[in-house]
């Protein structure tokens, strides 16, 4: 599967209703949303749990950033963050974006697949629920409530839900996931020992390009043995480079910011 990394995030600002729309017309077979939580407990698609990379929050709240001089999401109101313009970052220069809530994330894959007959799927990743849980916001709980009321957590929906810490992805579990769990991978490779309990609690891993290379693609035939699928990390307009993975390494799914060039890729 080609799964639209933040949307198609290589033409347009990131996180935005307008890249996952673009990413959708490309024929990307899922949609990637970033999810972290506003001070009101709202989930709203961002890769960072701070606005000021990819927002104008510096300018429209100048007093507002914390001690390290970063603005952070969950200091932020949902209204407040209506105001924000989303730039999508120094690699774009289109403006006007907004800031969506997950819950409009939803509502347009869903509006989308009721018009065209499509059955595009979703891929969110929690960040960072760890600083969420110290900061008295538990995402897990918030989000299991949001897929719950579309259905996306009841097993065979076209959802993946993944996430860097192997403690959500139990908890998830425990309180009612039954859709596909992935678990994003860093750092070093993991064992065969490692991956065995991946497989535990997890249907798909989510490692690097690089990770795969650095074993030869050993790590993919490992975790197929496993049942566990295989979707690495981040691939951009190469057409190649994605061709190679899928031709030579047989993953099953490439996360990228160009999905047609992915797309013209696949076998």
């Amino acid at each position: 599967m080609v799964i639209a990394h933040r949307g198609a995030s290589g033409y347009l600002p990131e996180h935005t209703r307008e890249a996952y729309s673009f990413a959708y017309a490309q024929g990307a077979d899922m949609l990637e949303p970033d999810l972290v939580l506003t001070r009101d407990d709202v989930l709203i698609c961002l890769h960072d749990v701070h606005l000021e990379r990819v927002t104008d929050v510096a300018q429209r709240f100048p007093g507002r950033a914390r001690e390290d001089g970063r603005f952070y999401a969950i200091d932020f109101s949902l209204d407040e963050v209506r105001t924000l313009s989303a730039t999508g970052g120094e690699r774009h220069r289109f403006r006007g974006s907004a800031v969506p809530t997950f819950q409009e994330f939803v509502e347009l894959v869903g509006h989308l697949n009721d018009r065209t007959k499509r059955q595009v799927g979703i891929v969110p990743e929690l960040k960072a629920p760890s600083f969420h849980r110290a900061e008295g916001h538990p995402i897990e709980e918030l989000y299991v409530q949001s897929i719950r009321a579309s259905g996306y957590h009841r097993s065979g929906s076209r959802c993946i839900t993944q996430c860097f810490e192997p403690d959500t992805l139990v908890r998830l579990a425990e309180i009612g996931v039954e859709s596909p769990l992935l678990e994003l991978l860093e750092g070093d490779p993991p064992s065969r020992a490692q991956l065995e309990q991946i497989s535990r609690r997890a249907q798909a891993i989510g490692p690097s390009k690089a990770m795969i290379e650095s074993t030869g693609g050993e790590l993919v035939v490992d975790a197929h043995r496993l049942q566990l699928a295989v979707i690495p990390y981040t691939f951009k307009d190469d057409e190649d480079e994605a061709r190679r993975f899928f031709a030579k390494y047989n993953v099953d799914g490439l996360f990228s910011d160009f999905p047609d060039v992915a797309l013209r890729a696949r076998p």
